[in-house]
Order: C-alpha cells, then sequence, then structure tokens
C-alpha cells in the first residue's frame, strides 16, 4: 500500500471550563501511523496565529490528506452564545483551503452530527462519522491506491461512516464506522502528537474512555 503524509487538525480552540486534550484525533492518529503512514497532529487549541500554524504543518507534514476534527457547533451557553462553527470557517478552514489543493476531511462529534450540513457549509467533499480509526483508515487506503491516478476514478463506496459531496449534492452517505468490529481500534498515543504542558497548565483532566459504542444501536 501506497502510503500518505497526513496532516490531522485539531481545530476546537474554545477552552471554557477547561481546553479539552483532542484525545480522539490522537487515536485516529496512532491508527494511522501504524499502518504505516506518516502522520502529523497540528493542535490550534493555544495557537496565537492558526493560519501560520497551518502553512507551516502541511510543509512540515509533506501532506497527501488533510483531516480536520470539529468538537462543537456552538458553546451551548443561553447566556453567552457562541455559533463555533464560523470561528472554525474564519481561523481554521479557508486558511487550509488557500494553501492546500488536496483532499480536505471532517470528523469529530460535531461533524457525526450534522455531516451533510457542514460539508455543504464550508463547501467540502468529504465528513466521517462514526469511529474515526475505522473511518479515516478505510479512506486513506482508497486515496492511497489512487495517488498518482485520478481522484475521480477511485471507489469510496466501501468506506466506512464516509460522507460525499459533489456538485452540490450528497452522493454518499455511509452508516456510522465502528472500529471494534474489524480490530481497528488503538492506544492513543498522546504524547507522541501533542505537547499536553498548556493543558496541565489549566488543569485539564485526562479522560479514562471505560466504554464505546452501545449494544442497543
Amino acid at each position: 500500500m501506497n502510503s500518505l503524509g497526513i496532516l490531522l487538525i485539531n481545530s476546537n480552540r474554545f477552552k471554557e471550563p477547561t481546553p479539552i486534550m483532542p484525545i480522539g484525533l490522537c487515536s485516529v492518529a496512532s491508527a494511522l501511523e501504524a499502518a504505516g503512514h506518516r502522520v502529523r497532529v497540528l493542535d490550534l487549541c493555544f495557537a496565537a496565529d492558526p493560519a501560520a500554524a497551518i502553512i507551516e504543518a502541511l510543509a512540515m507534514a509533506r501532506s497527501d490528506l488533510v483531516g480536520v476534527s470539529i468538537r462543537n457547533i456552538d458553546t451551548c451557553n443561553g447566556f453567552q452564545p457562541r455559533f463555533l462553527i464560523d470561528e472554525v470557517d474564519r481561523e481554521v478552514i479557508q486558511p487550509l483551503k488557500a494553501a492546500f489543493a488536496g483532499p480536505i476531511v471532517l470528523g469529530g462529534a460535531a461533524v457525526a452530527i450534522n455531516p451533510e450540513e457542514l460539508l455543504a457549509h464550508f463547501d467540502l467533499e468529504f465528513a466521517l462519522r462514526g469511529d474515526g480509526e475505522a473511518a479515516f483508515l478505510d479512506l486513506a487506503r482508497v486515496i492511497a491506491e489512487s495517488k498518482g491516478g485520478a481522484q475521480s476514478t477511485a471507489d469510496f463506496s466501501a468506506c466506512r461512516g464516509l460522507v460525499r459531496r459533489a456538485g452540490g449534492h450528497i452522493v454518499l452517505a455511509n452508516p456510522p464506522a465502528f472500529a471494534w468490529e474489524k480490530g481497528d481500534m488503538t492506544t492513543p498515543r498522546i504524547n507522541h502528537f501533542i505537547d499536553i504542558t498548556e493543558y496541565r497548565r489549566f488543569g485539564t483532566p485526562l479522560g479514562i474512555q471505560t466504554k464505546r459504542g452501545c449494544a442497543l444501536e
């Protein structure tokens, strides 16, 4: 299999009540690296200039594919409401689209809820729902197989959790991916991919996952 240079971006810059470590993104990065891809994680939570950080990371990662994780649609605070999607668009998506001509894929909790709407909002082609380890592995495999050829001829139909938009319409909406089905779950190598120094300064707790999914789904 051809390996890809993959940049994964944590777009969450909301820090109330505490900044949240992108553990899920590190799980995806760990799975992709274990599959032989060259992976870099860009954590924008504390970035002073997100656009500059994106340009630098793209150069360092020699990226063929970029994933953007979106955690929150809004603040869920009736007293101080903020629509975070517009901030993600301004600070992350638009600078990324200006600097990178390759495929961009959306993922994360917010995207799992509204993949079709967010693809339209950002005018992008790919979104993933379900467990990112499984979904991103499938998408990376298909893109790697078509590397050097025409992406338009790639067969995305079997990519778990993939929602695809083309010509202004949703052309593919596969069911959510589940990592446990094919043994794609990995231990997230958090310290390997992100610097947790700032999170520790804010007292951010390290979450422990005790279960995943539901037998009644």
